[in-house]
């Protein structure tokens, strides 16, 4: 099982650097060092550059987490960064999606420029793992918004 997480944190963690490297508009922040991220691991220089780049943050913890899934709201999160985290409008779009948590506006913008859509049920699941197949169709609808 483990090795499966890694291999899926390893996709997701390519993906982002292929897409921070085609469409980076110059994001730059202080590195920072997780303390479950062992500097001698396979993955701690990609860590390190989405975490430079503002990417992806750590938790409240100081914690990377680098075994877990990512969820749809940390996918929008890291897109919304990627764009700079332009000034948007919290708006109600999907009942499952607060304002005031970290992911709330990165959603909106993420929708409002269809990069990622809501479940047909109307909630847009921010704390849902992100499938493959989700993830794909993500990426491409971001390189089409590029």
């Amino acid at each position: 099982m483990r090795s499966i997480k890694k291999k899926r944190f390893l996709n997701i963690i390519v993906a982002m650097l292929v897409v921070a490297g085609l469409f980076s508009n110059g994001i730059e922040v202080q590195a920072k060092s997780y303390p479950d991220v062992p500097s001698d691991s396979w993955f701690a220089y990609y860590v390190d550059y989405v975490s430079n780049k503002g990417l992806l943050t750590g938790d409240a913890n100081g914690n990377f987490n680098p075994y877990n899934e990512f969820t749809r709201g940390e996918v929008a999160t890291a897109f919304y960064r990627l764009e700079g985290s332009p000034n948007i409008k919290y708006a109600a779009l999907f009942p499952d999606v607060p304002d005031g948590v970290f992911y709330s506006k990165a959603i909106v913008w993420c929708y409002y420029n269809g990069i990622i859509t809501g479940y047909e049920n109307g909630k847009f699941g921010p704390n849902d793992s992100v499938t493959r197949e989700q993830y794909v169709t993500m990426l491409y609808r971001y390189a089409k918004h590029k």
